[in-house]
Parts: C-alpha cells; sequence; structure tokens
C-alpha cells in the first residue's frame, strides 16, 4: 500500500515521471496516463521537494500564471524565478505541503465537463501525515487536475514567421494535448474524516488557485 510515500486507499502502480532505455526517454505524462498516476507523481516531487518537478506537472495556464505574475517584459523569467514563485507560493498557501514524509490519497471524482465548455477535471482528497520526528506539519488537500486540449496548429501556420516567433506558442504547442496536469492544490479545512463521503468539492469554500508570488 505503500509507493513512493504516497499512499493509496487501492493497490495502484505508479507511471514513472521519466523513463531512459538506451537513451530513449519517454515523456511523462502520456495522453494515456490516469489522472491517479499525474497526482502521485506531483505528491511524490513534493515530497522530495524538486520543484522543477513540481513545476513542470502543473497545467500550462497554472504555469503561465506563475509565469505572468508581476512580469512587465515580453520574454518569460529565467526557471529559477518560476521555481522561486513556486516554492513560495506553497509554503504560503499549503503548509506542510512541500517537504512531506507521507501521504494518503483518500478519494477521487473525475468531473466529465466538456460538454458544458470546460475541460474534464479529476479531483483528489488528500491527507499528509504530520512527523513527530521533523516536527512536519499534517493536513489535508483537495488536488484538482485537468485534461489539457489545445492540438497544435496546421502546418501551414506553424511555419509561419509569426507563429515560430511567438514564444508562448513553445508551451501550447508542446505535444501534451489530451493529457492531465495539475490546476489547482488548496488547503481542505473540513478535513478529519475518513473521506469516504467526499463529494469532490474542497470543503474550505469555493476553490482558489494558488498565488504567483514574486
Amino acid at each position: 500500500m505503500l509507493t513512493h510515500g504516497v499512499r493509496f486507499l487501492a493497490t495502484v502502480a505508479l507511471s514513472p515521471v521519466m523513463m531512459s532505455t538506451d537513451s530513449v526517454v519517454t515523456k511523462f505524462p502520456t495522453s494515456a496516463t490516469p489522472p491517479l498516476d499525474v497526482a502521485m507523481a506531483q505528491l511524490d516531487a513534493l515530497r522530495d521537494a524538486d520543484i522543477e518537478k513540481v513545476y513542470s506537472l502543473f497545467s500550462r495556464a497554472r504555469r503561465a500564471i506563475f509565469a505572468d505574475y508581476g512580469r512587465a517584459q515580453s520574454c518569460p523569467p529565467p526557471p529559477r524565478v518560476l521555481h522561486r514563485r513556486v516554492r513560495a507560493a506553497l509554503r504560503e498557501s499549503c503548509p506542510g505541503l512541500l517537504g512531506h514524509s507521507s501521504a494518503t490519497i483518500l478519494s477521487a471524482l473525475q468531473l466529465e465537463e466538456k460538454n458544458k465548455g470546460r475541460l474534464p477535471h479529476w479531483r483528489c482528497r488528500v491527507r499528509v501525515h504530520a512527523d513527530p520526528e521533523t516536527g512536519q506539519p499534517g493536513g489535508y488537500y483537495a488536488m484538482t487536475l485537468v485534461r489539457q486540449h489545445d492540438p497544435p496548429p496546421p502546418v501551414r501556420e506553424r511555419s509561419t514567421p509569426t507563429m515560430a516567433m511567438d514564444p508562448r506558442n513553445a508551451d501550447r504547442f508542446d505535444g501534451f494535448e489530451g493529457c492531465w496536469f495539475v490546476w489547482s492544490i488548496v488547503p481542505d479545512n473540513g478535513g478529519g474524516g475518513d473521506g469516504e463521503d467526499y463529494d469532490g468539492s474542497p470543503r474550505g469554500g469555493a476553490e482558489k488557485p494558488l498565488p504567483a508570488l514574486a
């Protein structure tokens, strides 16, 4: 029941975030990767305080928020600035999550909303266990994933100078259409139960996205 420090209430295999065999690198996630695998990979990255991996598993929209925060220049900020913002946001909004010892995914719910003009969402309730040895606090969190849908443009558009020069297109047309990524992680202040009655909505009120801090 223990998988890389993350426990789930059923036995589930965890897909590798990056696997290299004979110099062939397999990207993660793919369109066939279940959202549970992505959530578990994100929890592993948070446990290891691997900010680069944490950032990479956030959705395009979430990464854009971190990149655009307080930005006046046309070029995106360097990775070290982005990672510093992610670390600061996590420490402020989700204390105890970064560098935690172990976590349990208590329940999950998939929300198929594509017909309503929204992308499909998947949400899980996570319990982070307190560590008395290190003093790391525990807590409950709601993690929401979104299935991205942004197919690459036609070849004619992709080859035009404007499309080629716009750095934003490197993120939009990255080959990850149809893949699940993390949109938000918020404290679930109503935690304390076993999660069986969780309906997929954070008990602490309306969902608020992670802040993007300078």
